[in-house]
């Protein structure tokens, strides 16, 4: 049993090894119960001409004459959103948005 358990230990290290020296910027998200499996969680840059025309028309329909700055791709509690950063009458905000276009939350960023 606790054979097992090192060889466990030891192929989660490898991995988490591998990761870093791949360069990745990847950050551990979960735990699985058991303890065994390590679940990952990457932020993805999305093109603004990429985004959902849901999100685009959200974001524009609640600042108007805004721009888009940039946005990534991020998953919460297993659900996609957006996380785009906008200008608006001179405020940096960053906004949150479902693919369907539900905004989430809106934060000034003041820095």
């Amino acid at each position: 049993m606790s054979q097992m358990f090192s060889r466990i230990t030891l192929a989660l290290i490898i991995a988490l090894q591998m990761t870093v020296w791949a360069g990745e910027n990847l950050s551990i998200n979960e735990l699985a119960s058991s303890g065994a499996s390590v679940a990952f969680q990457e932020n993805d840059n999305v093109p603004i001409n990429q985004l959902p025309s849901p999100v685009t028309a959200a974001i524009k329909n609640r600042f108007p004459k805004s721009e888009l700055l940039w946005a990534e791709k991020d998953w919460e509690d297993g659900n996609l959103r957006y996380e785009v950063k906008v200008r608006s009458k001179g405020q940096v905000y960053d906004v949150d948005v479902t693919p369907s276009g539900k905004i989430l939350k809106i934060e000034r960023d003041d820095s």
